[in-house]
């Protein structure tokens, strides 16, 4: 009994040590295995949060998405604006321009010599718009001394226009009123004031209007240098007057201060 006793208190000192060396490797091992579980979450963790955090990045640096951004909020901003500053769907579709060859030129030019006394630009183009498609209209004016005198005289005031042009859509138009009312009668109305007026036209062959703009524009610098050039020859000349009657002041006090001195030398001789 006693060795029975003995044994199994061996048995079981000897189960007991074996447990408690199973039980040390396991918690040895249940303190190495936890931190590594430590690690390994706190990794996938740091990972999640890094990738957490480059979405956005990734977003943000995507060229794709950020053109649609800035697409849809340029569309936000053009939809907000009023309907005459939007500009065209051809415009904003960046569609190709096509490029054509200008258009020639096919008005023709007719030149009036006489214009009837005091007639305005406007009844001209109502007179001559039945014939065909009138584009732009020119008279001369009278001269400003010419204007005065008639003013002066006891003439109306209304503007008197001697001469002038007009330009026609089609040219075969101005020619047409060229060779057909040339030196006959305006017509309208048998009372009116131009009834018994006559044409006096006369179709420019190879005119443009650009060329009747350039052609003024000569002769309005022509006049100006005209005017310039007369301005100095009478600058000199009021010059060379001033001068000239300071010369004669200048001779007519040395005469007399010579004159004087003839007269005291006589005077002492006697």
């Amino acid at each position: 009994m006693s060795t029975r006793k003995r044994n199994e208190w061996l048995d079981a000192e000897e189960s007991d040590d074996d447990e408690r060396g199973y039980s040390s490797e396991e918690e040895s091992r249940a303190h190495t295995l936890p931190s590594a579980k430590r690690q390994k979450t706190d990794h996938s963790s740091g990972a999640s949060d890094s990738e957490d955090d480059a979405e956005p990045d990734d977003s943000t640096s995507d060229p794709i998405s950020s053109k649609n951004a800035e697409l849809a909020r340029l569309e936000e901003l053009a939809a907000g604006l009023p309907q005459d500053l939007k500009l065209a769907a051809d415009k904003l579709g960046g569609k190709p321009i096509d490029l054509k060859a200008p258009k020639k030129d096919k008005s023709g030019v007719i030149y009036i010599s006489r214009v009837p006394p005091f007639m305005k630009p406007t009844v001209l183009r109502s007179l001559l718009t039945p014939y065909g498609a009138v584009g732009r209209i020119f008279l001369t004016p009278e001269d400003t001394t010419s204007r005065q005198q008639r003013l002066r005289g006891g003439g109306t005031r209304r503007k008197l226009f001697l001469d002038g042009w007009v330009e026609f859509t089609h040219k075969k138009d101005a020619k047409f009123v060229a060779e057909n009312l040339n030196a006959q009668t305006m017509g309208g109305k048998k009372r009116g004031r131009w009834h018994d007026e006559v044409w006096n036209i006369k179709y420019l062959t190879g005119v443009k209007w650009a060329h009747l703009v350039e052609q003024i524009q000569n002769e309005n610098a022509e006049r100006a240098a005209r005017l310039r050039f007369e301005i100095q020859q009478s600058k000199k000349e009021n010059k060379r007057f001033l001068e000239n009657v300071e010369r004669g002041k200048m001779e007519s006090g040395i005469k007399a201060t010579r004159q004087k001195r003839g007269e005291d030398t006589d005077g002492l001789e006697e």
